[in-house]
């Protein structure tokens, strides 16, 4: 589960559109250390790292979108490679 903020904009969010795709790394380790320390698979780990990173805010739009909208390619290409739909 993931902090939102009032308009359901996940950390994710905030650091694809502020082109923060180190910052973007560090929390996805940090996310996955938390579940492994939790007991779950790296099955599970890669479900629900997706699962945060493909999350939409209340307008729809994705972290994918963010970086999009604003040519954040790097960003993007860290998106890709934990696996979010780019689509």
């Amino acid at each position: 589960m993931a902090i939102r903020d009032n308009k359901k904009n996940t950390v994710i969010h905030h650091c694809a559109f502020l082109n923060q795709h180190r910052h973007i790394e560090f929390y996805i380790k940090y996310y996955r250390k938390n579940l492994e320390d939790q007991g779950y698979t790296l099955s599970e780990m890669k479900s629900h790292t997706r699962e945060l990173l493909d999350s939409k805010n209340n307008e729809g739009y994705t972290a994918a979108h963010y970086a999009s909208f604003k040519g954040n390619v790097t960003v993007l290409k860290c998106l890709q490679k934990y696996e979010a739909n780019l689509n």
